[in-house]
């Protein structure tokens, strides 16, 4: 088997929520590995079970993509659900000390035990190999097939390029690998909104005019939403709020946990950038007309 997609999982027991992580931390309560069997492995006591088996300290069990876990108040994580969101995240690929070159490619074919299976979205043909030299904690890239720029750090690499501890390597657009050889291991990066909040969010505009006030709700990734409202009702306005584009007066919009506006410069690559195009969006459209052409956007 290539590599396996591994997803950490922490239960709040006071409140049931359920946080998903992609290493293991203290609190951490499963480690869910997808194979072609998916195995999960209880890391403390969780009051839930799988197969009919009570997920407590030290459990691993064996499960198909059709199970669910169930948990005590009747709640269920499915987990075809669960390796969606976990390819979502990225992988994380631990380095053996007796294997010291890697193939990392989009297509499970052309690799071997070990091997470095990116997550599904990278377009088009991927093969690059990663050598590593765990002394001197470097390594080597070469690019044996690629049909768009493959970039360490800022430089394009036709090629071979030497790698250092830390660097990173541009796969596509919001898809890297992070080469952290002192701890053996390779990270794959995935720019995307996982999780989105919005918490009484309001804006003033400098003559006083309100353009959105106490705006709160909260969506995940795969969640389609709908923006309506008549002229002037501050559509705009929300949108550029939640690309980074216009700091509101008060409240907050949250990207995966953290506060956008303060921690701008890190989760500026996560937004998307908004142009109101008056032209592309003609006004004397119904909601109907509105929900037909959503759905015919994404194929239904």
């Amino acid at each position: 088997n290539v590599s396996l997609p591994q997803i950490f999982i922490r239960v709040n027991k006071d409140s049931d929520e359920v946080e998903l992580e992609r290493s293991r931390t203290r609190e951490t309560s499963l480690r869910v590995t997808f194979g072609l069997k998916v195995r999960v492995k209880a890391l403390r006591d969780v009051d839930a079970e799988l197969n009919g088996l009570k997920l407590k300290d030290g459990t691993q069990v064996e499960a198909t993509l059709e199970d669910k876990i169930i948990f005590h108040n009747d709640s269920e994580m499915d987990l075809m659900d669960l390796r969606r969101r976990a390819r979502a995240l990225g992988g994380r690929f631990q380095l053996k000390a007796s294997k010291s070159e890697y193939l990392v490619s989009n297509d499970p074919s052309r690799l071997d035990a070990g091997d470095i299976l990116l997550s599904p979205g990278t377009s088009g043909d991927v093969l690059l190999k990663i050598f590593c030299d765990y002394d001197r904690r470097a390594g080597l890239l070469e690019v044996i097939e690629a049909d768009r720029p493959i970039l360490v750090g800022d430089t394009s690499v036709r090629t071979t390029a030497p790698l250092k501890d830390g660097d990173t390597i541009r796969i596509d657009i919001g898809q890297f690998l992070r080469c952290n050889f002192s701890e053996r291991i390779i990270e794959e990066e995935r720019n995307i909104i996982r999780t989105l909040e919005v918490n009484e969010v309001t804006h003033r505009f400098g003559n006083g005019e309100i353009g959105l006030e106490g705006n709160s709700f909260s969506v995940t990734r795969g969640e389609l939403v709908c923006v309506m409202g008549a002229s002037g009702s501050g559509k705009s306005t929300l949108l550029k709020v939640l690309a980074g584009q216009l700091q509101p007066t008060s409240g907050e919009v949250i990207l995966n946990g953290q506060s956008l506006y303060p921690n701008l410069d890190a989760l500026k690559r996560y937004a998307a950038s908004f142009a109101a195009r008056s032209h592309a969006t003609p006004g004397r459209k119904t909601n109907r007309a509105w929900f037909g052409r959503t759905a015919r956007c994404r194929g239904r």
